[in-house]
């Protein structure tokens, strides 16, 4: 009795039949996970405009974009005496006031801060207990398409700024992220500060809903809910060959300005951006959530970031 098995050839036939199966097969999985973690980051920014609205609902505004340098429309030098007019600033970010709102209420009733908007107080990093808790994941932070603790550095703080020179610009403290600071619990999502917040200068007529300081009410945003960005994504940078700049402490990283546009290469901390392919997800000031893809007009960008800019944007294109 004969038994008849596989030749090598009929074995290799099916190897190669398998092989084409799973080169097929693997692209839709990849597609089934992106759009799954595309959705997880929708969800992500709307809790967390939920929240803002549910701490304007309890306050009468809108939480500040951080807790900077006073007075908050000057003039400065130089960054150096940004952080020195502020050494009395907590130089916390929106994201902390919103902790209770978003079932976090363990973590915000061990912060020790001075939560009045115009009040004083020492940087958060000087304070062993805010350190701690500063450091706790917040999924809810977290775009699942992203790993923010992969960065060489860590930013802990950041504001904007007029000069002299240039009219406005944007600065950032951060650590080497090594031994304590690489511990950071870190965030993808930003307030949305405008063209560069409010400085002073003639920028402030692009001014977005998270300042430095900021008291903004819904009512504020006269260009309409709709029409305007609350919330957005970044990576801290994202440059073309792929060495990411910086990941963000979500204790003390408030906002991102919107003047450097949705660069398309080689984009800067100073930019949102994400590991979407080509494209960030926003909050807008109803609280829906879309996307704006990269190379999308800087100028429209910027005005579609302004509260009362009086420009309404078409963003049929973004």
């Amino acid at each position: 009795m004969h038994r008849r098995g596989f030749t090598l050839i009929e074995l290799l036939v099916v190897i190669a039949i398998i092989a084409i199966l799973i080169g097929l097969l693997l692209p839709a999985v990849q597609k089934v996970r992106e759009a799954a973690a595309r959705s997880k980051c929708t969800n992500n920014l709307k809790q967390i405009a939920l929240a803002a609205f549910s701490y304007e609902s309890s306050n009468g505004v809108l939480p500040p974009g951080y807790l900077g340098q006073k007075p908050v429309a000057q003039i400065h030098a130089s960054s150096d005496e940004m952080w020195t007019a502020g050494a009395n600033a907590h130089w916390i970010g929106v994201l902390p006031f919103l902790l209770p709102h978003l079932e976090q209420g363990a973590i915000y009733s061990q912060l020790q801060f001075n939560w009045d908007v115009n009040g004083d107080g020492p940087v958060w990093t000087s304070n062993a207990t805010n350190w701690t808790m500063a450091m706790v994941r917040v999924s809810t932070f977290l775009c699942p398409s992203d790993d923010p603790y992969a960065p060489a550095n860590v930013g802990s703080r950041m504001g904007t700024l007029a000069t002299a020179s240039n009219n406005g610009t944007i600065s950032l403290r951060g650590y080497a992220n090594t031994g304590t600071p690489a511990g950071l619990g870190r965030t993808n999502y930003v307030g949305v500060a405008g063209a560069f917040g409010k400085i002073g200068s003639s920028f402030d007529s692009r001014e977005g809903v998270f300042t430095n300081r900021s008291k903004t009410s819904i009512t504020a945003i006269t260009d309409g809910t709709s029409n305007t960005l609350m919330f957005g994504e970044t990576l801290g940078g994202h440059p073309t060959d792929g060495t990411r700049a910086y990941g963000f402490s979500w204790m003390g990283i408030g906002m991102n300005v919107t003047n450097w546009g949705m660069a398309t290469t080689d984009m800067s901390w100073r930019n949102f951006n994400s590991k979407h392919t080509n494209l960030s997800n926003f909050a807008l000031g109803d609280g829906s959530v879309r996307s704006i893809r990269y190379g999308v007009d800087r100028v429209a960008f910027v005005y579609f970031s302004g509260i009362r800019d009086g420009v309404v944007v078409d963003t049929s294109n973004f």
